[in-house]
């Protein structure tokens, strides 16, 4: 099965965990318009029959102006569901779909990492974090599986980990022994991804910390001598030009980065 495959229907089983996890959050009534009172967000719909449109006017107000967290709880699982589904025809379709779905209206993931983080989801209770946290992490790893890819997937993912304090390096530390030729070079992709260079300031830098900061987490565990060392492991054991491509130039970039921090040091 390709890996794209693979990883997508990891993430379809992901979303089915959050609905069965989220199925007890009843909506009380419609969202109302917090001017006119008029329904924005009717009630009496079955969750999964919701569409795009239909939260075109709540999801930026959500919690904040309009509706309550439990409200949000019960919108979560369709609001995952739409985003990811909109994703994969945006990307994988791209050049197939119509112009009115191309730029029509969006469920935003990295809006919903807001919203988790508003709410204060890294203090849900434990069962819901665990389907969020699978959701976050298979999602980042279906977004480095796509052989191309629109819009800010794998940040909104990592974004998502951390509004419910499960941030990526904590998966990437604990699961990093077991990883096969797959992951490392989706690992070797995310780093050649997300490695800038600020031409001003003269350093490269990770994009999810920004140029102003050299160090967090999953900068340190990246730039750790076992994460080189598996990728140009990987390199030497890959037989495919493509993918050797892609380790060698993390390998090539890690140490890029590395070498100017220790002159910065």
């Amino acid at each position: 099965m390709e890996e794209a495959t693979r990883r997508w229907n990891a993430v379809s089983e992901t979303v089915e965990q959050v609905y069965r996890a989220f199925g007890r959050y009843a909506l009380a009534g419609p969202i109302l318009c917090e001017m006119s009172g008029r329904p924005i967000v009717q009630a009496n719909m079955p969750l999964r029959k919701r569409v795009v449109q239909d939260f075109e006017r709540y999801q930026g107000k959500a919690i904040t102006t309009l509706g309550t967290v439990e409200d949000y709880k019960h919108f979560l699982p369709r609001l995952l569901d739409l985003n990811t589904e909109q994703h994969r025809r945006r990307t994988i379709f791209r050049e197939t779909i119509s112009c009115e779905e191309l730029m029509g209206p969006s469920i935003d993931l990295d809006m919903i990492a807001m919203k988790l983080e508003y709410a204060q989801a890294d203090s849900w209770p434990t069962g819901e974090r665990d389907v969020l946290q699978n959701f976050g992490i298979a999602r980042w790893w279906w977004e480095l599986a796509l052989r191309e890819n629109f819009g800010g997937g794998v940040r909104d993912a990592m974004a998502l980990l951390d509004s419910i304090g499960r941030p990526l390096y904590e998966h990437l530390e604990a699961a990093f022994a077991a990883f096969g030729q797959d992951e490392l070079i989706a690992l070797g992709t995310f780093v050649n991804r997300t490695v800038r260079y600020a031409p001003k300031l003269g350093f490269p830098y990770f994009d999810w910390v920004g140029n102003h900061e050299d160090d967090d987490p999953l900068s340190r565990w990246l730039l750790s001598p076992q994460v080189e060392g598996a990728l140009e492991d990987a390199f030497f054991r890959n037989s495919d030009e493509a993918a050797g491509e892609v380790l060698s130039s993390a390998v090539r970039q890690l140490a890029w980065v590395r070498s100017i921090q220790a002159k910065r040091n």
